[in-house]
C-alpha cells in the first residue's frame, strides 16, 4: 500500500483528450482505460507517445503513470484522473535504510531543482495537449493495491454463473407449449428450483392428411 510523491499533473479519464478517448483513438487494444498504472497498459501507452510525440518523449526519459485507488471504494471502478510524472517517489522506500517509512519534506522539494529545464518544458508541452488547465506540480498520491491482482479461476466462475442464469432467464421466457413442456432438459437446478404452475393445454385435434399437404407445399397450380 505505497504512497506517491510525484512531479507532475493529473491526465482526466473523461474528455476528448482524456484516457479513455485517447486509448480508443490510437487502437491501443491491450490497454485498460480504468487503470493506467497496470504495467502492460504503461508499456503500450508509452510506446504510443514516443511514436506520437518523439521529440516531447525525447526530454522526459523517464515517464511514470501513477493511479490513485482505494481498495474499500466498492462506488466505482477508477478515479476521475490518472497522474502523469517526470518524478516519483514511493514510500515504503525499499532502496532505503529502514525500508524507507519516511521522507523529509525538505529534501523532496529540494528535488525539483534536479529536474532539468527541457524536462520540465517537455512535461508542459504534454499537459498543454492532453491535459489543458491541469497543475504540474507535487502531489503525493496514495494507491492501496498498485498490482489491482484478481482470481481468473473466480472471474471465469462468475461467468459461468452468469451464463447459466442468463440461460435459465431465456428458458422461463419462452412461451409454453404441450411439448416444450415435456421436452425441456431437467438439471439439478430446474429440479430444486420452484417453478410456476402451468396451465393445463388442452388437446390438439390431428389435422386431415389434405390440409397438411396444402399447408406445407401449398395447393396444385398455385
Amino acid at each position: 500500500m505505497p504512497v506517491y510523491i510525484l512531479h507532475g499533473f493529473r491526465w482526466p479519464r473523461d474528455g476528448f483528450m482524456g484516457i479513455r478517448v485517447f486509448i480508443v483513438l490510437h487502437n491501443i487494444e491491450e490497454a485498460a482505460a480504468e487503470y493506467l498504472q497496470q504495467p502492460l497498459t504503461s508499456r503500450e501507452v508509452l510506446k504510443t507517445f514516443r511514436r506520437i510525440e518523439p521529440e516531447i518523449m525525447a526530454r522526459i526519459p523517464e515517464m511514470h503513470f501513477i493511479e490513485q485507488y482505494d481498495p474499500d471504494d466498492l462506488e466505482g471502478v477508477s478515479q476521475p484522473y490518472a497522474y502523469v510524472a517526470d518524478k516519483v517517489i514511493t514510500i515504503p522506500d525499499k532502496t532505503m535504510p529502514e525500508n524507507g517509512l519516511g521522507r523529509n519534506v525538505e529534501e523532496i522539494l529540494k528535488l525539483g531543482s534536479e529536474l532539468s529545464e527541457e524536462s520540465s518544458q517537455a512535461l508542459e508541452e504534454l499537459r498543454a495537449k492532453y491535459a489543458e488547465g491541469e497543475k504540474i506540480g507535487w502531489w503525493v498520491v496514495y494507491n492501496g493495491d498498485p498490482d489491482r491482482h484478481f482470481d481468473e479461476d473466480e472471474e471465469e466462475e462468475e461467468e459461468e454463473e452468469e451464463e447459466e442464469e442468463s440461460e435459465a432467464a431465456s428458458i422461463d421466457s419462452r412461451p409454453r407449449t404441450a411439448g416444450s413442456i415435456m421436452s425441456r432438459p431437467r438439471t439439478a437446478g430446474s429440479i430444486f428450483r420452484r417453478e410456476p404452475r402451468e396451465e393445463k393445454i388442452p388437446p390438439v385435434p390431428p389435422i386431415p392428411k389434405e390440409k397438411l399437404r396444402h399447408r406445407l407445399f401449398g395447393r396444385k397450380g398455385a
